[in-house]
């Protein structure tokens, strides 16, 4: 029995991963979506591999909380370990399946069917066949992966294709969120507040809802937007509702220049990452110390947030480029008050990302002014000052290593200690919604403060703070701050370049003051013969 990886035994369901169709098309659904990595071409190639099929067959539906499994969040290049792994099995079972209903109407044993293409055939029996899509049942996948079926050898199920998501990303096609075009759809755009902690006091909405094109200006807390017609007259007004809209704002961000004292005299939870000691230590007869540190980092997507939402007074649609649709709908339903099954996510590439940018928030500003205005689609496009002032950052860090070198020259302690806010602020993680919009309404969500990525699937600051050198003794302590001056959350590598960079230029530096060759010191360090290939 072949054990079920953890996405399918999350979603054991065959039938909500794959629909074999009698029109000759095998549907798949992933909870993993497109970012650009080019994973919906990976999971194609293992579906087609796994049930003999040609790859021109396979259409990936896209991620919904409609229809397709919880996988979370498409985040950590897991998708071919997560949802891969899944779809390989699930198509094995489904294979056997299909040739188990092949030997009985055929009247053969399964071990005499071989299959071509979706094409099922009795070895040495010109003639006799059938095929999957002749055999096409919604019945037959109703059913729980069991692992009675292992899958084939790779080399056996692997075709060489182009990306299927290219071509109309090439060519100019439709193929983004931002083409998305619902019939009446209006156009909204939001006035955010001017600084992090600002207070709405008044606007002066009857001057802006007296333009042209201009349809509704939506207030609530300090949450603004105005809908206009057309893309032209949203981004006019938006214009004018800046100007008359009064703010009360107070000084919360730290001197850009001197982040290290901030990050240093903030309230922090601390936490002992690693600690390692040796009794057969040699004693230290040398000292060095450094610090390293990096700033608040942006995004800065060339393609700004986008995100469409209709609401009929009784169900939600949302259309968002973000990473985790059943996130998302988990916490739509807390800030809206909505059951989660009235409320569909459903996913369209936008703007590439690595790490958590500002799709989540743009499709809820449009559920939010969707919710106050049923029956009509809307959609919010974020400007550039959105994206660079509003989308979650890579939070700052400052990292302070020690270390000590015995008689030898080797280093026999290392101290790694990091300050830093918590780098993942994703939704359906913590008890209220986090979106940029929650603390903004007048529904009472608390601003929160990011958290760390658990070690185990990760860690976030503390992400490759942990040394692969052969250090008798060693001390990694992450101190995550309990203040957030600006909203942070996942940047691609999270903590770990800032780690990497602080723990290396230290090893530099050492190498350097004992006249040593850099790669040669570093070598003397590491017994892990793989961690040696790589330097």
């Amino acid at each position: 029995m072949t054990e079920l990886p953890a996405s399918l035994k999350a979603n054991p369901l065959l039938a909500q991963w794959l629909s074999i169709l009698p029109d000759g098309r095998v549907e798949v659904r992933s909870g993993k979506v497109e970012l650009g990595q080019g994973i919906t071409t990976a999971l194609a190639q293992i579906v087609a591999g796994e049930l003999d099929v040609a790859v021109y067959r396979i259409a990936m539906v896209r991620a919904s909380t409609a229809c397709g499994p919880n996988e979370g969040f498409t985040s950590g290049s897991l998708s071919v370990q997560d949802s891969g792994s899944a779809l390989r099995q699930v198509c094995a079972e489904a294979r056997a399946i299909y040739l188990r209903a092949a030997a009985r109407r055929l009247e053969v044993a399964v071990a005499d069917l071989e299959v071509r293409d979706g094409e099922i055939a009795v070895r040495g029996v010109p003639g006799v066949r059938i095929s999957y899509w002749e055999l096409a049942d919604p019945a037959l996948l109703q059913r729980a992966a069991d692992g009675q079926a292992a899958p084939r050898p790779p080399a056996a199920a692997s075709e060489d294709v182009e990306r299927i998501d290219l071509p109309a990303k090439v060519l100019g096609q439709p193929a983004f969120l931002h083409d998305l075009a619902l019939p009446g759809m209006l156009h909204a755009r939001i006035a955010h507040p001017p600084s992090p902690g600002a207070t709405l006091l008044e606007v002066d909405a009857a001057s802006v809802e007296t333009l042209p094109g201009v349809v509704r200006v939506l207030r609530e807390g300090s949450f603004l937007a105005v809908v206009g017609r057309g893309e032209h007259e949203a981004t006019r007004a938006l214009r004018k509702l800046k100007a008359v809209a009064r703010w009360r704002e107070s000084e919360t961000l730290p001197d850009v220049n001197d982040l290290g004292t901030f990050l240093r005299s903030q309230p922090v939870e601390t936490s002992i990452v690693d600690e390692k000691t040796s009794a057969q230590a040699q004693p230290a007869v040398r000292s060095f110390a450094a610090s390293y540190s990096r700033p608040f980092l942006a995004h800065a997507s060339i393609g700004p947030s986008c995100g469409v939402a209709r609401f009929d007074g009784g169900q939600l649609e949302v259309w968002t480029h973000a990473q985790g649709v059943y996130p998302m709908q988990k916490d739509l339903a807390v800030l809206l008050g909505l059951p989660a099954a009235a409320i569909t996510v459903s996913h369209v590439p936008g703007a590439g990302c690595y790490g958590h940018n500002g799709a989540d928030d743009a499709a809820v500003d449009a559920a939010v002014i969707a919710h106050a205005m049923p029956g009509v689609p809307i959609r919010v496009l974020w400007t550039r000052e959105d994206e660079m002032s509003h989308s979650p950052f890579g939070a700052a860090m400052v990292v302070d290593v020690r270390a000590g070198v015995d008689a030898q020259g080797r280093i026999c302690a290392w101290q790694h200690e990091i300050w830093s806010n918590g780098h993942s602020m994703r939704p359906g993680r913590m008890p209220v919604p986090v979106f940029h919009a929650a603390p903004l309404l007048d529904r009472g969500f608390a601003p929160q403060v990011s958290i760390n990525v658990p070690v185990a699937t990760g860690a976030g600051a503390e992400r490759n703070a942990v040394p692969d050198y052969d250090f008798p003794q060693r001390k990694i302590v992450n101190h995550r701050l309990l203040a957030m001056p600006l909203r942070t959350s996942s940047l691609r590598s999270l903590g770990a370049h800032c780690n990497v960079f602080a723990a290396e230029s230290l090893m530099d530096e050492i190498a350097g003051a004992l006249g040593e060759d850099p790669l040669a010191f570093r070598l003397r360090h590491l017994s892990d013969a793989r961690a040696a290939r790589c330097c």
